[in-house]
């Protein structure tokens, strides 16, 4: 197998941080906690937790070099991991996309036929393997899945009554009789967006169900029934992308070119009815990212809505009415990042590129509106991914070059500005951070580092008021 190292440090260190928050990852990653002990050539890939913390669920080659299989460990490190699925040949691979529940698992394999993906349900235990979809034609695949809220429901794509139409089916998480949700459609299928409500009664999602050249946005109830087209009428050429739930569920916003062809406008959907959000827009102006807020009927979208290919940020509620710029008046060819809500709703954290190239500030607002604050330092020309906020929504985690300009180094600094703080000792000679997340309980920040060596990455655990990592 030849995955980097990194995807087994990743899993064993972020395994140490839910399990014990203030521990030494460093050691964890030298002596891994729940996956057994791999073979020479076995790596694991990525793992997903149960909502209920535990179980870990793991992708790894750890029985058959190249052939990628699913396991669970209890995160209590109790007992070994078991395996979840059958042996799988060399060159296949469990699904990337995993269903975890308290009690089951699913998963999207090559486990039957060989070139074809179907859909299972495992208890998280092991045990006997069910197949949700229905029989499958020549060439049929599963192509995508979705649990519901209750954890009971499983809704699915697949191509499985019409080999050239992708539809949407539904069944208990155990197993029994697919329904199908969809009404016939008329061509292409049923679009990859598929979502729950909040209380999982019912599906939504996007096909040409009542145009063969428009995808429209649609509900339905899980056990099935008539489905509910949601979106206005489109114009000839429009079509509905994407859509996005409010914090409580009781409103849905959607990204169209409902009113003129090629221009994308934002609509939200209350009870029936439909309200355009943004602003007017100028000559060739969309609007490109929607973010709502995790505590109120608001949300944030970015547009270049006054001025052709400046993208600036906007905040409106869902209900509509009047719409609030976020940031300040853009400088020269300054261009705006992906922002984030802070966890209760209060501020809203962007990146800036003040050249128009690489990203290389960070900013904080109010999200009832306000003045941005700068919370990265002028020598700061390059950041290395997004930043984080922490779970209180106080403080902004982030990784940068501001003190060597080749190489990455973590920081932090309060969501209200002021000193950041370098929370990584001195690096060997190599790219720095690469990685970091907050621990379970806030109070420290796992990363991972060529911290001691230029050719080899290692995880590290580091107070988040600073300090030096152990060793």
């Amino acid at each position: 197998m030849t995955y980097p190292r990194f995807y087994t440090q990743l899993f064993t260190a972020l395994l140490f941080v839910f399990l014990f928050g203030r521990g030494s990852a460093h050691a964890a990653v030298q002596n891994p906690i729940l996956s057994g002990e791999m073979p020479a050539f076995g790596d694991v890939e990525g793992f997903v937790l149960s909502p209920d913390g535990r179980y870990a669920v793991y992708r790894a080659d750890s029985r058959t070099d190249n052939a990628i299989e699913l396991f669970s460990a209890p995160t209590d490190g109790s007992t070994p991991p078991v395996p979840l699925t059958n042996l799988l040949p060399a060159d296949t691979a469990v699904g990337f996309l995993l269903g975890v529940t308290d009690t089951h698992v699913v998963y999207m394999a090559e486990q039957d036929t060989l070139g074809q993906d179907e859909l299972y349900s495992v208890p998280i235990t092991g045990g006997t393997i069910t197949k949700l979809n229905g029989a499958l034609p020549l060439g049929g695949q599963v192509y995508s899945f979705v649990l519901s809220p209750s954890q009971t429901h499983v809704v699915y794509r697949a191509n499985q009554d019409t080999f050239t139409l992708s539809e949407l089916y539904s069944v208990s998480l155990t197993g029994g009789e697919p329904i199908k949700l969809n009404a016939p459609l008329l061509a292409a299928g049923v679009g990859q967006n598929v979502q729950f409500s909040k209380d999982g009664q019912d599906v939504y999602y996007l096909a040409r169900q009542d145009s063969a050249t428009q995808l429209e946005f649609y509900k339905v109830p899980v056990g099935g029934g008539s489905s509910t087209k949601l979106n206005g009428a489109l114009v000839s050429g429009g079509n509905v992308s994407i859509f996005y739930f409010n914090f409580d569920g009781s409103a849905v916003a959607y990204w169209a070119d409902q009113d003129t062809d090629n221009k994308i406008e934002l609509y939200s959907v209350i009870g029936g009815t439909v309200t355009k959000l943004n602003g007017l827009l100028v000559a060739g102006g969309n609007v490109e990212g929607v973010w709502p807020s995790p505590t109120t009927n608001h949300l944030v979208y970015k547009a270049d809505q006054q001025t052709d290919g400046v993208s600036e940020l906007y905040k409106v509620s869902f209900t509509g009415g009047a719409v609030t710029k976020l940031n300040a008046p853009l400088v020269g060819n300054a261009k705006i990042g992906f922002p984030k809500y802070s966890s209760d709703g209060n501020t809203v954290v962007f990146t800036v590129a003040l050249d128009g190239n690489s990203f290389n500030a960070i900013y904080a607002i109010p999200a009832v509106g306000g003045t941005a604050v700068l919370l990265t330092p002028p020598t700061t020309t390059f950041l290395n991914g997004l930043p984080l906020i922490s779970a209180d929504s106080q403080t902004v985690l982030y990784s940068a070059n501001q003190d060597n300009p080749t190489q990455f180094e973590l920081y932090r600094v309060p969501i209200t500005g002021g000193t950041t703080t370098k929370l990584n000792p001195p690096l060997a000679n190599g790219e720095g951070v690469t990685y970091a997340t907050f621990s379970l309980d806030q109070q420290n920040v796992l990363y991972l580092a060529t911290q001691e060596s230029d050719n080899q990455s290692d995880f590290y655990r580091v107070s988040l008021a600073g300090g030096t990592p152990p060793s």
